[in-house]
């Protein structure tokens, strides 16, 4: 507790209003959990202040604030501008619990503003209402994007790649995961968030294991959320999936197991086609014949035999062999990239 005190405060509350122990409680708050600062711990994390801390008050580890009695014009203002600093990575925004309604007091000392401010002051507030209702609307979409290609079984994962093989739906797919993303971020954790939980999960799977198929860094974890983050890497974990795992090289021996575990074509043609595509532009960028030579000839395969995939498949594993052949080339002593 800090509180400002009288001189006729019953002695039981007269050991909240001590400076000294005020300082200690403030500074104890703006410390992040389990740290400590010449022999003060950081393990306050909720203050109850009265006629306190209204103004020169700076914590922007502060992301809650419970109002229970009324203030108005500037001071209402200062106050709930206490949840508004940034605070690291992980504070997206800050949270105003209100129990006296001081809805149309807020409405009043805005309107003392001009209209440039008051704009500026209402764009940075939003209500829980409305942020249900976007995540609602952005899960909606998203599930009517996909659906609209007939995908509607989320656990159909060959379904996706063979889809995401399209690089302009696999685009619209990024976007629209990463407004679902936002939207839940700013929901969660009210009750309301856990109805799209499951989804988000099969979504976030979906999107790691679609990344590694078709070698597109942009289909990752990056960007999610701390608070998000743990939740979809415990379901992650539980499906045997670990996203800090690199996709196989086609190098390497386990790749056609892989491959071979697919049950389309396309899907079989699309993963090797693009760890060739993967390898050609970084393995081979020193070696500007051998990757000109090897992309003219995944080129005339897609082109010559279009659309048949089961015939793409067969011949894009016929060049990945050559691809490994021309890798177990003698160097003769010679260092493979900086002399041969």
């Amino acid at each position: 507790m800090v509180i400002s005190g009288g001189h006729n405060d019953l002695p039981h509350l007269k050991a909240y209003t001590d400076s000294s122990r005020h300082e200690a409680v403030i500074k104890s708050f703006k410390l992040p959990f389990d740290s400590e600062d010449n022999g003060v711990k950081g393990d306050i994390g909720i203050v109850v202040v009265n006629n306190m801390l209204l103004t020169g008050f700076d914590a922007p580890v502060e992301q809650v604030m419970y109002l229970d009695k009324v203030i108005q014009a500037h001071n209402l203002l200062q106050a709930i501008a206490r949840v508004n600093r940034v605070g690291g990575a992980d504070k997206e925004k800050g949270f105003v619990v209100d129990y006296v309604g001081i809805g149309h007091h807020l409405k009043r000392a805005i309107d003392t503003y001009d209209e440039r401010e008051q704009k500026e002051i209402e764009e940075t507030l939003s209500f829980p209402e409305e942020e249900i209702r976007q995540l609602e609307h952005d899960h909606q979409a998203l599930i009517a994007f996909l659906s609209q290609y007939g995908l509607t079984d989320l656990t159909d994962h060959d379904a996706f790649f063979d889809l995401f093989y399209d690089e302009d739906i696999r685009f619209e797919f990024m976007q629209g995961f990463r407004q679902l993303t936002r939207s839940l971020n700013l929901v969660f954790p009210a009750r309301q968030a856990l109805n799209y939980i499951a989804n988000y999960q099969a979504l976030a799977e979906i999107n790691v294991l679609a990344g590694r198929h078709l070698h597109d860094t942009r289909l990752s974890m990056k960007g999610i959320p701390a608070k998000l983050r743990q939740i979809v890497d415990a379901h992650l974990a539980s499906q045997g999936i670990d996203p800090k795992v690199k996709p196989i090289s086609i190098l390497d021996e386990d790749f056609e197991r892989q491959v071979g575990t697919r049950k389309r074509a396309k899907t079989k043609a699309a993963e090797v086609e693009h760890a060739l595509r993967h390898y050609i532009d970084l393995e081979l960028d020193d070696d500007p014949e051998l990757q000109a030579s090897f992309a003219e000839a995944l080129a005339a395969i897609l082109s010559e035999f279009k659309d048949n995939w089961e015939r793409i498949y067969q011949e894009l594993e016929k060049l990945r062999q050559r691809l490994k052949d021309a890798d177990k080339e003698p160097t003769y002593g010679l260092h493979k990239k900086r002399e041969m």
